[in-house]
């Protein structure tokens, strides 16, 4: 007969190894949690969108002070993630395979416990917290941001030991630190676009950030009114001629020459003219010198946003382009400026003009004063040829070496490449645009209307030579008879 107090000692035994067993899956549980919440963290707080997070925190939301602090101590965090990643890995490693160890021996244990842990933290641990942190990235920051900040305070002073040969490492290595921009001008441009796609922003909002964007590249001298264009009166015209140029032309403002245009001494507002036209009695004893008021000067090579801040800082709204021989090479305006972030202004006296009038699939009407840039790129023509004119009209006078004639013609050839997804130069594909411009209309030997006849044809790599598409350009001139 058995002793009873061996077999309370026998379940007693069966219980504790039951009662182990339960602790061990447990703690493995725990401990690919963890792994999952230091993989889904790395992941969130490095792809979180730091705007919203600050336009988060700056409405009060639950968690978005915590969150932010940690986006901007990135390097603390990722310190105390990775070490926890590495611990607690390192530590289920070590409880699974005890656990296979004691199931299955020493022999196949190890064997068992690689694949299980590999398999459990690869896909539990890894794969499925980043591709969720990566995809709610945002609230998960919010919900969780304490939890780790809690691991950062734990694991502060090993993090502050790792922070120190950092920066121990970086002396050593990186002479010479260079303080990079957090985003680029190309990069917020892609960024913009991206927007635009997703439906975040308007096109509209596009071009007029895209706008501001370029106001850097641009200098006066592309959106300048030429010297020929200008409308202007001499200091010694008559006091009529002045009026009626004033109704006729409905400018606010106009220049003053002294004996020729290269010499502008002032200009002349519409309001001061007629003011003093209305409260003298006798006309002839009107001044122009005493109406006119001290012309701004700026050379053709500012750029617009600096020409926008000099005219708000000096309360003008027009100023004299001066050329490299201190001659008057155009005038400026603020409206000008705002065109170039907004597209063009027209008011109640304006007589809109064209810039591009399509005729049909091939053919179209161009405003010679188009830029080059902005016709090639509307069309989508490929690049624009190099040239140091920023007009259509002005190119073209370039090529044709002559004083254009109506029924002039300059072919021009362009390669662009198709965007396919191809294994092989020859299995490139290629559109060819040949450009067949006429001269249209003149004005006093100034080009004012181009005709524009598009032919196009797809090619081969094997067609083409792949050369020719850096410099697409192939042309001929023909002489109006």
């Amino acid at each position: 007969m058995e002793d009873p107090s061996v077999l309370n000692n026998l379940v007693n035994v069966e219980f504790l190894v039951a009662g182990i067993s339960a602790i061990n899956y447990f703690l493995f549980l725990l401990l690919l949690l963890l792994s999952a919440f230091f993989s889904a963290s790395e992941t969130a707080f490095s792809s979180v969108n730091v705007v919203r997070l600050k336009s988060a925190y700056d409405e009060g939301k639950r968690g978005s002070k915590i969150s932010l602090y940690i986006v901007e101590n990135y390097d603390k965090a990722l310190s105390a993630i990775l070490i926890g990643n590495n611990i607690v890995n390192i530590a289920n490693t070590a409880l699974v395979t005890s656990i296979s160890i004691n199931i299955l021996g020493e022999v196949r244990g190890p064997i068992v416990a690689t694949i299980v842990t590999t398999v459990m933290i690869l896909i539990f641990g890894e794969i499925l917290p980043k591709s969720f942190a990566k995809e709610n990235a945002f609230t998960f920051t919010l919900r969780f941001g304490w939890l780790l900040l809690f691991f950062i305070r734990i694991l502060s002073p090993i993090i502050f030991v790792i922070t120190g040969l950092k920066r121990l490492i970086s002396r050593v290595i990186k002479k010479d630190k260079e303080n990079l921009p957090s985003v680029t001008e190309d990069e917020l441009g892609v960024i913009i676009d991206t927007m635009t796609e997703e439906g975040v922003i308007e096109q509209e909002e596009q071009q007029m950030i895209h706008s501001v964007l370029d106001l850097r590249d641009t200098n006066v001298y592309d959106i300048m009114t030429p010297r020929v264009d200008m409308v202007g009166v001499y200091l010694d015209d008559d006091i009529d001629y002045i009026k009626e140029l004033f109704l006729k032309e409905k400018f606010s403002r106009m220049p003053v020459y002294k004996e020729t245009k290269d010499n502008v001494v002032g200009i002349l507002y519409e309001r001061d003219f007629f003011e003093a036209l209305i409260t003298t009695e006798d006309k002839s004893t009107i001044n122009i010198e005493n109406l006119m008021r001290k012309p701004l000067f700026v050379p053709k090579t500012m750029r617009v946003d600096a020409l926008m801040s000099l005219l708000q800082k000096s309360k003008q709204h027009l100023a004299i382009v001066s050329d490299e021989y201190g001659g008057t090479s155009g005038l400026v305006t603020m409206e000008d400026c705002l065109e170039e972030l907004v597209g063009e202004i027209y008011d109640e006296h304006d007589e809109e003009e064209f810039e591009i009038r399509k005729i049909d699939d091939e053919n179209y009407d161009i405003n010679a004063d188009i830029a080059l840039d902005d016709l090639f790129e509307e069309l989508k023509l490929g690049k624009a040829p190099e040239t140091q004119y920023n007009s259509l009209g002005g190119w073209l006078y370039e090529q044709l070496e002559e004083i254009p004639e109506v029924g002039d013609q300059y072919t021009y050839t362009s390669l662009v490449k198709v965007d396919r997804d191809v294994t092989t130069i020859e299995d490139d594909e290629y559109i060819e645009y040949k450009l067949v411009f006429t001269v249209k209309e003149l004005q006093e030997r100034r080009m004012k209307t181009i005709h524009l006849n598009i032919k196009k044809q797809l090619l081969t790599g094997k067609e083409k030579d792949k050369d020719k598409v850096q410099e697409p350009v192939e042309s001929q001139t023909l002489r109006a008879e």
